[in-house]
């Protein structure tokens, strides 16, 4: 007789066809990513408004200095089962209690370092704030395993709807609390409402419960897995959050505020669509990494797809960078202009690197991603440290230059051995996207020294036109770009044959 606890675990199993599941999964997140960017935009032109860059540089003080322990909360574990080919309602029950057993020692640590976090910063209020993130912590980790057996069964749809769920609740805590002068105190409790509602969405959506605390059989290599995996993102938080560490230290939460606000604007339009992708690379990509064929031909693919949007996504935010800034922070932040416009410089690459440490992990080699960010973390060191006598806009042109010129071109060289795709052929899926949004940027803010329209509105609307424009007549000059496009055609085409043959099947006992 089978296992009815097992069997509660397989029905989150993908069903169907794989390729099929994952594409529409993408175009679900891709489109949830579109709304979420839609109130995401609206939050941060009024939350702007009502606070001010000290009032984010505190945050961005307390959450770089701490951020990585919130990464143990997790332990990895959440990609463990959707990376595992089977996995057990025991397997998975004992990986949800050592999430909530590590969140709440997590919780403690951070309380116990409150004291260090405001002596660093010289900045007694910090210490109530630190408290404050520290109760975030152990929510979160409720979740975990709910999302990895959702996103495992490629159930998108219901992911979907918890993360826009969340984020509106959020948000409307943040805009009260911050239109009753609550400073930066409304960030903490936007991200706490987000953080209550996704979970108790993620309990709701999933359905599964789980089993009392105690130790499966098959959950040690699992936690090493997972152990590994975690091991690289604090590695990748400790150097990438040392650039808002020691802003803060050196230059103040002022500094540290418009760093943080022009990483936002960058960072929130490319996380959109890498969701989306990612989404595809970790729950279908797994199923792929016994078949090598297949999975380079795929793996390709969604490489230059990627580097297809988000040069066109990077180009459009150098483009129309002051009429960004302008509409959706207010003229108090034209400061943040040039820090966005240099850091942008390694958005170029910035998703095609992160697509490529995601199939390292899913090949099951994330101690090759380990190994990588130790070996890089000199170099992003040095780079740190040679801006940082020019304050945020230094530290960003060196961080930018070393990620664009030096780190990226050396990780695709170490990631095709672990992936066994040729060095060249990674290249060149991404170069010419690359090469192409660079040249339509430096056009475009050219172009804003002889013409730069007024008001705000205008003048993004008609340089996201024009760089729209611009940067598809460069991608399609080459063979490359038509046939990525060409691509991309056939999938929407197949997709949508898929459906109609599944209507076909859904639709057949009723006939005759």
């Amino acid at each position: 007789m089978s296992d009815p606890e097992a069997g509660s675990v397989d029905r989150f199993a993908p069903r169907g066809n794989l390729r099929t599941r994952a594409v529409r999964g993408g175009a679900v997140t891709l489109g949830s990513q579109g709304a979420k960017l839609v109130i995401q935009l609206a939050s941060t032109a009024v939350l702007a408004r009502l606070l001010t860059p000290e009032d984010y540089g505190a945050v961005a003080m307390v959450t770089a200095l701490l951020g990585f322990t919130i990464l143990f909360r997790d332990l990895g574990l959440s990609i463990a089962t959707v990376q595992r080919d089977r996995i057990t309602h025991e397997e998975v029950s004992g990986l949800f209690w050592i999430n909530v057993l590590s969140g709440f020692v997590l919780m403690l640590i951070i309380v116990g370092c409150a004291p260090l976090v405001a002596w660093f910063y010289r900045r007694s209020d910090l210490l109530w704030l630190t408290y404050a993130y520290a109760g975030i912590v152990p929510i979160t980790s409720l979740g975990g395993q709910h999302q990895a057996l959702l996103q495992r069964s490629m159930r998108y749809g219901s992911l979907a709807a918890r993360d826009i769920i969340s984020l509106i609740a959020g948000v409307a805590a943040g805009i009260v609390c911050g239109y009753n002068g609550l400073g930066y105190w409304a960030l903490v409790i936007m991200q706490a409402t987000t953080s209550v509602v996704g979970v108790c969405a993620l309990w709701w959506q999933s359905g599964w419960r789980p089993g009392p605390p105690r130790w499966a059989a098959g959950l040690m290599p699992l936690l090493r897995f997972g152990g590994t995996v975690t091991l690289s993102n604090v590695l990748a938080f400790l150097v990438q959050g040392l650039d808002s560490i020691l802003l803060g230290h050196f230059v103040g939460a002022g500094g540290v505020g418009l760093y943080n606000r022009a990483q936002s604007l960058l960072l929130r339009p490319l996380d959109q669509f890498m969701p989306a992708a990612m989404n595809v690379a970790t729950s279908a990509f797994s199923r792929l990494s016994s078949d090598q064929p297949r999975f380079e031909r795929s793996a390709l693919q969604l490489l230059a797809m990627v580097a297809c949007v988000g040069g066109w996504v990077v180009t459009l935010v150098m483009g129309t960078a002051p009429w960004l800034v302008a509409l959706l922070l207010g003229s108090r932040w034209d400061a943040v202009v040039p820090i966005l416009t240099v850091l942008a410089l390694f958005a170029f690459v910035r998703p095609s690197a992160s697509l490529l440490g995601t199939f390292l992990v899913v090949r099951g080699e994330p101690m090759k991603v380990v190994r990588w960010r130790a070996l890089s973390a000199p170099v992003t060191i040095a780079a740190l440290m040679a801006g940082l006598p020019w304050g945020p806009v230094g530290v960003g042109t060196m961080m930018a230059l070393s990620g664009l010129l030096v780190r990226t071109p050396l990780f695709f060289w170490y990631a095709s051995r672990g992936l066994k795709i040729a060095p060249g052929r990674l290249f060149r899926s991404c170069l010419h996207y690359v090469f192409s949004g660079l040249l339509a940027a430096i056009v475009l803010i050219q172009m804003r020294v002889e013409w730069s329209p007024e008001p705000a509105l205008l003048g993004l609307v008609s340089y996201a036109a024009l760089g729209t424009v611009l940067y598809a007549t460069l991608v399609l000059c080459r063979p490359q770009g038509r046939a990525l496009v060409r691509d991309m055609r056939a999938l929407v085409g197949s997709l949508l044959v898929d459906r109609h043959k599944e209507s076909g099947k859904a639709a057949a006992p009723g006939v005759g």
